[in-house]
């Protein structure tokens, strides 16, 4: 565990483990990642469904195989 101190005094703890998966650093301090629009959550469950149906796409995004 470490300590980060602010320009004013506070603190703010920092801890992380390091094991075989890696440094894992947690903390209020780092940021998260906003969470996706429902138009981007709809076009990933798309892609899976693609997937697991076979379909592949060529480099320009043309469908290669179709059934």
């Amino acid at each position: 565990m470490g300590k980060f101190f602010y320009p004013d005094g506070t603190q703010e703890d920092l801890r992380f483990t390091a094991d075989e998966f890696g440094y894992q650093p947690q903390s209020a301090l780092l940021p998260t990642p906003h969470p996706l629009p429902a138009h981007a959550l709809e076009q990933l469950r798309i892609a899976e469904e693609q997937r697991a149906a076979g379909i592949t796409f060529d480099q320009r995004g043309f469908r290669v195989n179709r059934k």
